[in-house]
């Protein structure tokens, strides 16, 4: 979508320009059947232009170039034809392929503007002049309305024609002129170029290109299509569940592509949302005949909470944007935020920005979502020195993230490296999601809606007149679900030997590593011969949440656990203690015991998170360490970090974790970890920190005396 939005803001650009000697120009090209004329010689010589390993582009060509023809006549078969040219469309190789030779025009284009003879668009004064934007087969291409930067990107088209095969058919692309553009300049490009002019380009990537003031009327085409499906549906003698589908997964869906970047009329939301309440009720809108025995608002209703479940389309509009107001947040190195920031915020972030001076209609939507991301986003601190602390959310206090006194204690040095990033505070992983958003405008409280229970397997998981290694490892989809929850690749392809992929898999460093990855496969042959003699079908939810209780009791019957330091956090009215009890190698013995306290309130993973961090700090100089946490999505993500994603108190605790010759983080239950909770319902009136060393007081009596026992 940032090719769209960016495009549109030049749309607008082109709008608002009305003064100036010199104009700008959009050029939207055609080009004549563009996947069927692509010379294949011409591909090869873009991929090894572009430095691509020459087994790489072999293996490419192999499969583009292996495609042979036969014509049948008379009944017989006639020498095969040998094809030079033209992408399969359809196949998911081709986009790429195309890609890849449009970027040779787009490097000539580029050189052209570095070398001053031509000048992109720029839509403010401190933004990056765009020459072109490509997307497949659609071609934006923008320059000044002179003719020699005309002439110049015609040639230009022609000489990038005759070598790859894409004809540009110049009768059927057209031009778009700002408004301060001299008309008899506007008619000599048009001669030269045979080029028609229009004021609106149509559709760019399935959305309008330009919307006037009647926004609902050029809107009304999602109402035409919605109107079509139900009245097709109508004729279909659908049971409630058949219909509650179709409505959900069809019709909902439909708006889907405008919503992502525009925000539809409030009115037009309601007329879509009556259309589908009149069907769902069986009720004739034409002849107002039957009854709605429930409003709209019962049916977007969770079923948790005594609904159906359909969504409030307003509402839903607004989460979808939400995502792109995220990226504007998350990613400054795209070119839209670069664009759009430039214009907009070029001084702050997006929640510094205003609606501004005659804004365009995609950053009045994306302004929309606003409010919604700042009341549920924390800054995240990386070295910190990003954040602004008197402005920027960033306390991890879930009532009041903003700082309210000067003295800040129990702060502990950092080092973390990167950058200060923004987190979502009710998500796990920190990222924002549509499903969350919705929620928050919808004023349910996150957790308090039912999660959707897990997808039950309907198929045969194992074909026994062909299985194979291969195929219970990792190609049945419940395998492949299996080590996609664990972030690990599995072959495409049915070439790929288990022997290999077996080698290749538990070729990392990590003991723990390797640990989960020989219990899954245990637990993936296990659920197959459940399946097979017992017809006892699980899924790969329940399959990954038992690996680490499972290979806890195999390392305890294997006698190979060494309990060195228990770790753990407890909050008590904002008050977070880290405690940890390091013991000898063999017999077990109390060595040293440690209490931290800190002000404010978080998350119980990011709290055991923090206790893990302080620990490795605490422990430095030790060379064998063992971590026993009864936090399991935390253990799991330490032993997988790029299954976490980007957490930086992760990323910290594995670098702290390399300054020992041996250090491991093992899940282990409540009831093993006990000691340190003891040590932690004592110590909650100690404020600070409290550190003992073989001589302990009273109240850790108990501890040494269930660690003898």
């Amino acid at each position: 979508m940032d090719n769209f939005i960016i495009a549109y803001e030049i749309s607008h650009y082109f709008k608002r320009k009305r003064h100036g000697r010199v104009g700008t120009m959009t050029l939207k090209v055609d080009m004549s059947k563009a996947y069927d004329k692509v010379e294949w010689l011409f591909v090869e010589s873009m991929m090894k232009k572009m430095g691509l390993d020459s087994k790489w582009i072999r293996i490419m060509m192999l499969c583009i170039a292996s495609v042979r023809y036969i014509k049948i006549g008379d009944f017989q078969l006639d020498n095969p034809l040998v094809p030079g040219r033209g992408l399969r469309q359809g196949d998911p190789l081709s986009p790429y392929l195309f890609l890849i030779c449009a970027e040779g025009v787009s490097s000539r284009l580029n050189g052209l503007e570095a070398a001053g003879k031509i000048y992109g668009c720029a839509v403010s004064r401190l933004a990056l002049r765009i020459n072109h934007l490509f997307f497949a087969d659609d071609c934006y291409l923008f320059f000044r309305a002179v003719k020699e930067e005309a002439t110049i990107i015609r040639n230009t088209l022609l000489e990038y024609g005759s070598v790859s095969g894409q004809v540009v058919k110049f009768n059927k692309c057209n031009i778009r002129y700002s408004f301060n553009t001299d008309h008899r300049m506007r008619a000599k490009i048009n001669n030269l170029m045979c080029i028609n002019k229009v004021d609106n380009q149509g559709l760019y990537l399935g959305l309008p290109s330009l919307i006037g003031r009647n926004k609902r009327d050029v809107f009304r085409f999602i109402k035409d299509r919605v109107w079509q499906k139900l009245q097709g549906w109508r004729s279909k003698m659908l049971s409630s569940g058949g219909n509650e589908i179709l409505l959900k997964s069809a019709a909902q869906a439909m708006p889907n592509h405008v919503m992502s970047v525009f925000l539809i009329h409030v009115d037009l939301c309601a007329e879509l949302q009556r259309m589908m309440n009149s069907y769902w009720w069986s009720r004739d809108s034409s002849s107002k005949k039957g009854t709605s025995w429930s409003s709209l608002n019962n049916l977007c209703t969770p079923k948790g909470l005594g609904g159906m479940g359909f969504k409030n389309l307003h509402e839903f509009n607004v989460a979808m944007l939400g995502r792109q107001s995220w990226r504007l947040l998350q990613n400054k190195e795209s070119l839209c935020f670069k664009v759009l920031s430039t214009k907009y915020f070029p001084s702050g972030n997006f929640f510094d920005a205003t609606l501004g001076n005659n804004p365009s209609f995609t950053w009045r939507s994306i302004f929309a979502t606003q409010e919604l991301m700042r009341s549920g986003v924390r800054r995240g601190i990386g070295p910190g020195s990003q954040t602004r602390v008197w402005y920027d959310p960033w306390l991890a206090n879930g009532n009041n993230r903003f700082i309210e006194k000067t003295a800040l204690e129990g702060l502990s040095n950092t080092t973390r490296r990167g950058e200060d990033y923004w987190t979502r505070v009710h998500e796990k992983r920190g990222n924002y999601s549509v499903k969350t958003g919705y929620w928050a405008l919808y004023g349910e409280v996150t957790g308090l809606v039912h999660e959707t229970p897990p997808r039950p397997v309907g198929s045969k998981v194992f074909n026994l007149r062909h299985e194979s290694v291969e195929h219970v490892l990792y190609h049945c989809h419940v395998a492949r679900g299996c080590w996609r929850r664990l972030g690990v690749q599995v072959p495409g392809d049915d070439n790929t030997n288990a022997h290999e992929w077996l080698l290749q898999t538990f070729n990392c460093k990590s003991v723990d590593e390797r640990n989960v990855k020989a219990m899954v496969c245990w637990k993936i042959w296990l659920h197959r011969n459940e399946v097979v003699w017992n017809d006892n079908w699980g899924s790969p939810e329940l399959i990954v949440n038992s690996v680490a209780s499972d290979l806890v009791a195999w390392q305890c019957a294997q006698k190979k656990i060494c309990q060195q330091l228990s770790s753990s956090l407890g909050k008590n009215d904002g008050l977070i203690i880290l405690r940890a009890l390091p013991r000898g190698d063999n017999d077990g013995r109390l060595i040293q015991a440690r209490v931290v306290s800190y002000q404010g309130s978080s998350t119980a993973r990011i709290a055991e998170l923090i206790a893990i961090k302080e620990a490795l700090s605490w422990l430095r100089g030790n060379q064998n360490v063992i971590f026993d946490s009864d936090a399991l999505d935390v253990i799991m993500d330490l032993w997988l970090p790029l299954k976490a994603g980007i957490d930086p108190i992760i990323d910290e605790c594995n670098s702290l974790s390399k300054q020992f010759s041996n250090c491991r983080f093992i899940f282990v239950r409540r009831s093993a970890n006990g000691d340190a909770h003891l040590l932690a319902q004592a110590s909650r009136s100690m404020p600070g920190q409290q550190e003992w060393f073989h001589i302990f007081p009273a109240f850790l009596t108990p501890v040494i005396a269930s660690v003898i026992a």
